[in-house]
């Protein structure tokens, strides 16, 4: 059975803190652009208008699209937990790969959500807004990340609008 995920925010005021996915159609946008991956069962739809550099992974595990400025990215890519992790156990290495990667800017926790079988977590790192939702599906799990104010040139309430309106934009289909 396929489930179509639609990521939508909780309210204006939860916006800095938290996000949702919910059941839904895709976007009715005409320059959605759709990446499917059917070693790992999910497709993605994205406005392809304003990510508009695509990048698939050499290994065909995912892609990463990009905004032309440089100032969003949206990934998403799938991975088999080799390592039996629960998903609370993947959490903890999401972060310290966050912090390493980060050249110690000071992370924020905005928001997180638990399932048995996924997280969702909005991170400011440093200007950047950094979403993230994993979700174990058998033995792999499915990442789905949107950065916004990479280059740390919009304030974060300008930020947060735009992140909010790429996740509008943005359906994540898993079989």
């Amino acid at each position: 059975m396929n489930r179509v995920l639609r990521i939508s925010v909780f309210s204006t005021v939860a916006l800095m803190a938290g996000f949702l996915v919910q059941a839904g159609d895709p976007p009715a946008s005409p320059s959605v652009e759709r990446y499917c991956n059917a070693r790992y069962g999910f497709c993605l739809d994205y406005p392809g208008a304003v990510l508009n550099q695509k990048h698939v992974s050499e290994n065909n595990d995912g892609v990463a699209v990009l905004s032309a400025d440089g100032n969003y990215q949206l990934r998403v890519y799938g991975y088999f937990n080799v390592m039996g992790w629960s998903v609370s156990e993947e959490y903890q290495d999401f972060l310290e790969v966050i912090r390493s990667n980060n050249n110690g800017a000071p992370i924020k926790e905005l928001e997180k959500n638990f399932t048995e079988d996924q997280f969702e977590v909005l991170l400011q790192v440093g200007k950047m807004l950094h979403y993230e939702k994993t979700i174990l599906k058998g033995n792999h799990f499915i990442s789905l990340t949107l950065e916004a104010n990479r280059r740390g040139n919009l304030s974060f309430e300008d930020s947060q609008v735009q992140l909010k309106q790429l996740l509008d934009e943005t359906n994540l289909s898993i079989n």
